[in-house]
Order: structure tokens, then sequence, then C-alpha cells
């Protein structure tokens, strides 16, 4: 499991990622949970994320790194 010992402290996005073990494209994402901060920021199923404040993210695990650095609103 790529994601083993990855916990999530920072933001949430609501959203499900479709992609955890890929690596190099950013964050695929999945079901986009209604009226959540994704959804009002216009979050769509299939978009990809590639940067979290101004820095790339290949993967799940770097993502999961940045959103942990951000704090809530």
């Amino acid at each position: 499991d790529p994601n083993r010992g990855v916990t999530f402290s920072g933001p949430r996005m609501g959203f499900m990622p479709d992609n955890y073990g890929e690596e190099g494209k950013g964050v695929l994402v999945g079901p986009v949970t209604k009226d959540g901060p994704g959804d009002k920021g216009g979050l769509k199923e299939g978009d990809y994320i590639i940067s979290v404040a101004g820095t790339a993210v290949k993967n799940m695990t770097a993502y999961t790194q940045m959103m942990n650095k951000q704090t809530p609103g």
C-alpha cells in the first residue's frame, strides 16, 4: 500500500482520489462530495490536481504532505 503510514491532518477538499498508486500525473479526482469545498470550488470527477499552494504534486503521497501543511479556510 503506497499510503501506509500517511496521515491526513490538513484541510479536506471533499473528494475521493482515484489513483493512489499512480506516479507522475498528479492526483486523479474521483467522486466529489456534493456541497463540499472541492464541489464549491469547481472540482469535477476526472480532474487532476497537479499542484497545491504552488508546489507540484505528482502522486497522492505528495498531495497529502502538501495538504497537511495547509490551514483550513
